[in-house]
């Protein structure tokens, strides 16, 4: 979704897109819309091999290096065919960016690490993590340009793997300026709205909202989640009930309208999460659409998340950093029953999507970045 906004307005001939996501799921949403040639990688032969068990008695290491060969070597196949000047890895699986920065080696391309989030500590594996360390110092030193969302990820790159690192902040949905005012909803209901993933980072800010919503004098609220998951599998982590309502994953020119017609925006990440290290790095994608929208935001998340933080700062949003659904329903009570705190909340969240995350600041920061040195030609494309 980034990548797609960055590069809306950038001549097609000049990028090519790689990827491994299976055109039938997301990537139709987020992928399609680019003019720019996409290739499909196929999941790595070698690594199927190695992975099998008992073959060769084969290590965590064994098998990430059969994958990045695999793939470095197909994606170097379509760099030269495509007389790439630079490559752009992006953070995914963990084979990613060891696979793009070989290729790079391999056709005598610059290369340039994109993180989303942080490279090491999205493992939770021990043994996972200490290969992303290694492999991020070597990559992140070497590269042309890192690139990362926040100041929080700038410090972890600089600090932890020896490298510079410049933000790019994720844009927001270029739409019309929204309306301020709260809309009204004709049965007196009130929305609270998430889109997005739902999974173990945030499953449990959810199950406090839920619970929240049983409490006294919040009878007329309902969820709305826009997911690409089901309502069974929410189910699984505890997030259902009558007012709890499931909806498809839409794109995200869709979502922007939904989020704008919202009561309220949920913001949330687990208290419990196994990964605390990205939630004290993380600032969603969702987050500037959010900011955009003009809607008041309820934060929950603990009181380290860089979420909470932004929020603060600015306040451009209700935060509860308790593990409590009663001080998240007392949150909601206040928002419900200060029109001129939605409204105020509201304002100065459409000036800090316009100031921190407007669209044509973000892409002049990262065509800035990946456009070229003094000691090389401009990429004819750029593979991402």
């Amino acid at each position: 979704m980034v990548i797609g906004r960055l590069l809306a307005p950038v001549d097609p001939a000049s990028y090519c897109l790689i990827t491994q996501q299976p055109a039938a799921t997301d990537a139709e949403h987020w992928i399609a819309p680019l003019p720019g040639r996409l290739y499909q990688l196929p999941r790595e032969a070698a690594a199927k091999w190695f992975a099998r068990p008992g073959a060769w008695s084969v290590t965590a290491p064994g098998c990430l290096a059969a994958t990045v060969m695999a793939r470095a070597l197909r994606i170097a196949r379509i760099a030269r065919r495509e007389e790439c000047g630079a490559i752009i890895g992006a953070t995914a699986d963990l084979a990613n960016l060891p696979a793009s920065f070989l290729a790079s080696k391999l056709i005598g391309a610059r290369f340039y690490a994109y993180l989303f989030d942080s490279y090491e500590f999205q493992w939770t594996s021990p043994i996972d993590r200490s290969l992303a360390h290694r492999l991020g110092r070597l990559m992140f030193r070497q590269a042309c340009g890192v690139i990362v969302p926040n100041d929080a990820l700038q410090r972890e790159v600089e600090n932890r793997h020896g490298a510079q690192a410049t933000i790019v902040p994720n844009p927001f949905e270029h739409l019309a300026a929204p309306a301020i005012e709260s809309p009204q909803s004709a049965d007196g209901k009130v929305t609270i709205l998430f889109s997005g993933a739902v999974y173990h980072v945030n499953a449990g800010a959810f199950r406090n909202l839920v619970a929240a919503m049983a409490l006294p004098g919040l009878d007329r609220i309902t969820l709305h989640i826009y997911t690409a998951q089901s309502s069974g599998e929410l189910a699984t982590y505890g997030i259902l009930g009558e007012r709890v309502f499931v909806h498809p994953h839409v794109p995200p020119s869709e979502a922007a309208g939904l989020q704008q017609r919202a009561d309220i925006l949920f913001l949330p990440y687990a208290f419990d999460s196994v990964v605390p290290e990205i939630i004290r790095t993380s600032t969603p994608s969702k987050m500037s659409d959010y900011l955009a929208a003009a809607r008041p935001i309820l934060v929950h998340a603990g009181a380290d998340a860089l979420v909470c933080d932004y929020f603060r700062a600015h306040r451009c949003g209700i935060v509860v950093d308790r593990d409590e659904p009663a001080a998240l329903a007392a949150a909601i009570r206040e928002l419900l029953a200060s029109p001129e705190l939605r409204a105020e909340l509201a304002s100065r969240a459409r000036k800090r999507a316009l100031c921190d995350f407007d669209p044509d600041q973000s892409r002049m920061r990262f065509l800035s970045v990946v456009g070229g040195s003094s000691n090389d030609s401009p990429p004819r494309r750029l593979p991402t």
